[in-house]
């Protein structure tokens, strides 16, 4: 195996993930996260993958830069390269009252 390809959501979360980026950090392996979720596995991913030495790349879905609507603030992805957001938290701006608005039919707002 040349790398481990993990995706946050199947893997156990971010807990889970650095745990195993450690372990194959100890067998000098590379990881890879898998993303093709959405804006906030998108943001999950790049903070986790900014926190791992040995996370030299992440995937992202294609148009994963461009604004919307549910955050005030987009992904920046310049030549393949996704700057790391300095905000706190996954590093967006939710937009609650439109989240909130946006609920599928039957579920209840958790915010």
């Amino acid at each position: 195996m040349d790398c481990l390809q993990l995706d946050l959501i199947d893997s156990g979360g971010i807990t889970a993930i650095k745990a195993i980026a450690d372990t194959a950090s100890a067998y000098r392996m590379p990881i890879s996260l898998h993303n093709v979720s959405g804006l906030l596995l998108n943001m999950a991913s790049q903070q986790v993958a900014a926190a791992v030495h040995n996370c030299p790349r992440m995937e992202c879905s294609r148009g994963s830069d461009k604004p919307k609507a549910a955050a005030s603030n987009a992904p920046v992805i310049v030549d393949g390269k996704m700057k790391v957001s300095s905000l706190p938290g996954l590093g967006l701006d939710l937009n609650l009252d439109y989240l909130k608005a946006n609920l599928p039919p039957g579920e209840p707002w958790w915010g």
